[in-house]
């Protein structure tokens, strides 16, 4: 499976997802309470990435830069070995 159509997948779930959350919120509340709702998934994926982020934290001294053959292929670049 191509990494390209997993994530179009996703985004498709998340599109998806959405317009059925909207859809109940304006059938069961108000449009007014569409942002609110909005908020909570967005709260809980800061939460999630805050933790996440303490837990394995970033090294922001190393970073990994890729770079690319002349077949088009792309591989990490040893110049930024340890």
């Amino acid at each position: 499976m191509s990494q390209w159509a997993l994530f179009s997948g996703i985004f498709n779930i998340g599109i998806g997802a959405g317009a059925l959350v909207g859809n109940q919120v304006s059938l069961h509340w108000s449009m007014s309470a569409i942002g609110y709702i909005g908020a909570i998934p967005a709260c809980a994926a800061l939460v999630w990435a805050v933790l996440i982020f303490r837990k394995w934290p970033v090294d922001a001294g190393r970073t990994t830069a890729l770079r690319h053959s002349s077949a088009g292929n792309r591989f990490p670049a040893d110049d930024n070995a340890p």
